[in-house]
Order: C-alpha cells, then structure tokens, then sequence
C-alpha cells in the first residue's frame, strides 16, 4: 500500500467487507477519505434497502454492524447502536449460505421468532435508516 500526501491509498483488494450486489464496485486506487466515503454510501445503500423492503432487517443490520468501524462514526453513535442491538439480538438466526445448511423442521420452528424479531426489527430501526441517509446521502 502506498502513502498519498498524508493520507492513505487503498487497493481493491483491501478488506473492505463484502456487501453483495447492493453496491457499486469502487475504484482500484482510493485516498482514506475516499474509502471512508463508499462505505458510507455503502450503509446508506443497505439503509434504503431496509425501507424498501428488499433486504430483511436482520441481514441489514449485520451489515452495517459491520461496517460500523470502517464508517469511522464515533463508538456510541445512536443510530449505530440500533443496528449493533438489532444484531445481537438476532444473532442466532441463520442467514445466507448458513440458512441453507439448517434442517427444514428446525427452520420451520424458529420461523414465527424471525417473524416476530424482523417487525420488531422494523419498528426499531426505521428512524435510524432515516437518520442516516439524511446524514450521508449526497
């Protein structure tokens, strides 16, 4: 990795956490603010998938979890706090690929606690998603 003035370059191939398909590739060469700025578009991208209900909560809030750090938003930023609670108390329900390798019954059985953990989930998180695209979107 190379320096550019007092700020640092990424590559493309640097961690920054994959999304899916939600988001735009960036570019090879990025300045740290640079960076810091797709990630941000990044959480506000998850964010308006949350609203429109192509994402489930549970799966946006990992992400933006996630993301948190790379954000550089402070430790206990409010709107954050909804998406890291929302996390932890979902934890334990498998998504992605994990969801696939789990019995059929057992998925059946925790379904109406997804259900129930999603609309609350909603209720919960729909003022930070707000927040958040009037905070950063351009």
């Amino acid at each position: 990795m190379s320096l550019v003035g007092h700020e640092r370059s990424y590559e493309a191939s640097d961690d920054l956490p994959d999304c899916g398909h939600y988001f735009p590739r960036l570019p090879e060469r990025m300045t740290h603010d640079e960076y810091v700025q797709g990630v941000r578009s990044k959480i506000v991208s998850v964010a308006r998938s949350l609203l429109a209900g192509e994402l489930s909560w549970t799966e946006g809030s990992r992400t933006i979890s996630r993301l948190r750090p790379e954000a550089e938003v402070g430790e206990r930023d409010k709107d954050f706090d909804v998406f890291v609670g929302i996390d932890s108390e979902t934890d334990a329900f498998p998504m992605g690929a994990v969801r696939d390798l789990w019995d059929k019954s057992a998925l059946e059985k925790l379904q109406p606690e997804i259900e129930r953990m999603e609309a609350w989930a909603k209720t919960f998180g729909t003022p930070a998603c707000h927040a958040i695209i009037v905070r950063w979107a351009s």
